[in-house]
């Protein structure tokens, strides 16, 4: 399986066109893809490559729509950033199963950070 722009849009609860462009989210899949293939380990399942594609192109994905909302409204509702940190924590997990060719399923129980920028620019 290949992450498509539907699996991500689908993974996001069925985000629209008219949040984010395919564009976007096909630069994003691109990104993640790249990113994945150069940190996976050699046996590493592609369950696994896949499932990780589609968590990270997910993350950047929401990323790009919570950026252009608050460029739009000029703050982001803490929902948003708690989303956000969780896509963030799942798709970190993922990587670091990619890069150990582990197998587990990582939990999705995460703490919010208290603002878009302590979440973007922190050294966590």
């Amino acid at each position: 399986m290949t992450a498509t722009i539907l699996d991500v849009r689908n993974f996001l609860n069925n985000l629209s066109v008219g949040r984010v462009s395919d564009a976007v989210v096909q630069k994003q899949l691109e990104v993640a893809t790249s990113k994945v293939n150069v940190r996976k380990a050699a046996n590493v399942s592609e369950d696994t490559i896949d499932k990780a594609i589609l968590v990270y192109a997910s993350y950047l994905t929401y990323l790009a729509y919570v950026t252009e909302y608050e460029r739009s409204v000029g703050t982001v509702p803490g929902f948003m950033v708690g989303h956000l940190q969780m896509l963030k924590d799942l798709s970190d997990d993922f990587l670091t199963y990619v890069q150990a060719s582990s197998t587990l399923i990582p939990s999705a129980a995460v703490a919010s950070p208290s603002s878009l920028e302590e979440e973007l620019y922190s050294d966590n």
